[in-house]
């Protein structure tokens, strides 16, 4: 723009250039350069010279251009959380006669949604109806989600999807027959966690913890639900946990999904749906470096896990008393007290190149002795813990390990192997006397190997049983009182491990196994900073679910 101003010559200069060929003249101006053009300025005629740009309009109207921006996102913002109290028009045949998702128009025009759950549903949902719900909250959601999450105020530190409609008001507007009558004292917002049948006793402990503390950051009431827990009963192992000065909210109300809904309902297999997107969403707004997210997120898994892990009887006292009796003899050859957690039995490690086998034992050991740093005698101790009983003895880790000796973390409730069970209580064929009927006996099935879900889930029962238990066709009301029994010994005899072990000075471990994800919590954030913390698997920090 600047060079076509610049070719409106005066007249003065036309005429004394009218000799000039008209050819040489065009390519003399178009050939002329911006610094030609400053040294020419004289040339120019004052009305025809460019004027200044004024950089005080530009900043007014940015400023302009910013201030209806807000006001618009502001007036939107209005109209979507207004419109809660106006009517809604939702054909009766439009609501589904089971569980799932209600996407709706409101009298305003406004597209919104719900997830309804019929009254009269049993409760707890299965673990398939609790999972098709999130998928159907995350379908109707779409990619408005995305846009208001862009635009939400900075103010903010939690995700509020404004086009969805909580049940209770949506049964207040009487287009959904109510559940029940909500007296004066029922808790305004609620979260309940359902213990389920999942046989990883850590995950669910780690989910717990990870509730309770989002719970507890919200303002929610909290409850457990322990009736389908495939290991008994919750106050088996811990002291119940405080009542709520609240009345429970109606099931139909216990969503999974959205994390923003009043009265949430979490269980171990649909945790992942309701935090995954949310919860690493407001950490990651609030911290931007994933490390630090983890941080954040790891605040409130150690807040729930200083609430609850509390152990009841003779468990809690004999734990109290093993981690004296190992650090004096700790501190009796002059090391730290270092210790190891070794999963087994049917998990993987997340490093590619053992993804179908085990980690090298040396990989533990290595680093344990790296902790303790050089030995100061022969009778140095390294702690270990793990599902599989005969690893201690085994040669192999016996030589990786030297010259410190293993010893185990708690010798209160020790896993039995098939060898040790055929050595104290032998099966052997029946037989009558005068009877050539002989009756057949299994054998004994030993904790071999390590832990294995369907090995879990066979304990007590017979094999038909068993293949009844997989299939998922019978509940903890089914289980018998010796199954329960025995499910007890393997959760008390884990807990005791990781009580122990989470008081050592060090611990190495695989961030693969919830156990040393727990093992983290327990031992704090300074600890996992300082290193004291060792995972050995895949170069990972901690997270609450082991990924990256």
């Amino acid at each position: 723009m600047r060079g076509r101003r610049n070719t409106h010559l005066s007249n003065a200069s036309t005429s004394s250039s009218s000799s000039t060929d008209t050819s040489a003249t065009t390519s003399a101006r178009t050939s002329l350069s911006e610094k030609d053009l400053e040294q020419c300025d004289y040339l120019l005629a004052d009305d025809h010279k460019p004027k200044p740009r004024n950089p005080f309009i530009f900043y007014v109207f940015a400023t302009a251009i910013c201030i209806s921006l807000f006001t618009g996102f502001s007036l939107w913002q209005c109209s979507t959380t207004t419109v809660e109290s106006s009517p809604l028009a939702i054909s009766p045949a439009a609501i589904p006669h089971k569980a799932g998702g209600l996407p709706f128009v409101d009298d305003a025009g406004k597209e919104r949604w719900t997830i309804y759950i019929p009254p009269n549903d049993s409760f707890p949902l299965s673990t398939p109806e609790y999972q098709h719900l999130c998928r159907d909250a995350k379908r109707l959601r779409g990619t408005k989600w995305s846009v208001q999450q862009l635009l939400r105020p900075s103010g903010r530190d939690t995700f509020h999807d404004t086009s969805f409609m909580d049940v209770d008001a949506v049964e207040a507007s009487g287009v959904l027959s109510t559940s029940t009558n909500i007296s004066p004292g029922t808790c305004q917002k609620s979260l309940t966690f359902i213990m389920d049948g999942d046989a990883s006793f850590g995950k669910t402990l780690l989910l717990l913890w990870m509730s309770y503390g989002y719970a507890k950051r919200d303002g929610r009431a909290f409850f457990l639900d322990d009736s389908a827990w495939a290991y008994g009963r919750y106050d088996s192992y811990f002291t119940p946990l405080p009542r709520p000065g609240c009345a429970p909210p109606p099931r139909s109300h216990l969503l999974p999904c959205p994390l923003q809904a009043k009265h949430l309902v979490i269980t171990p297999t649909t945790a992942r749906a309701t935090f995954d997107e949310d919860v690493n969403d407001i950490f990651k707004r609030q911290l931007p470096s994933g490390r630090k997210k983890d941080a954040a997120v790891f605040d409130l898994v150690r807040s729930g896990y200083e609430s609850t892990f509390h152990l009841i009887g003779d468990d809690a006292s004999y734990a109290e008393q093993r981690v004296q009796q190992l650090r004096a003899s700790a501190n009796q050859h002059h090391q730290p007290l270092v210790g190891m957690h070794i999963r087994r039995g049917d998990l993987r490690p997340f490093e590619l190149q053992f993804s179908q086998d085990y980690l090298p034992v040396e990989r533990f050991t290595d680093a344990a002795k790296t902790s303790l740093g050089p030995a100061v005698d022969s009778q140095g101790i390294l702690l270990l813990a793990s599902d599989d009983p005969d690893i201690i003895d085994s040669a192999e880790l016996t030589l990786a390990a030297s010259p410190y000796h293993l010893k185990k973390t708690q010798e209160r409730i020790q896993l039995a192997t098939k060898l040790a069970l055929d050595r104290t209580s032998p099966a052997e064929p029946i037989r009558e006397p005068g009877s050539a009927y002989v009756k057949h006996v299994d054998e004994n099935a030993g904790w071999d190997g390590g832990f294995y879900t369907g090995l879990f889930y066979s304990l007590g029962d017979t094999r038909s049983r068993q293949q009844r238990l997989l299939q998922g066709q019978l509940s903890q009301g089914g289980t018998s009182k010796e199954t329960l029994r025995m499910r007890e010994l393997v959760a008390r005899g884990y807990l005791l491990d990781l009580a122990v072990l989470g008081q050592s000075e060090s611990v190495v471990c695989a961030v693969s196994s919830a156990a040393c994800r727990i093992l983290g919590v327990m031992m704090g954030r300074e600890a996992i900073q300082s290193g004291k913390w060792v995972n050995v698997d895949d170069n990972r920090v901690w997270s609450w679910d082991g990924r990256k």
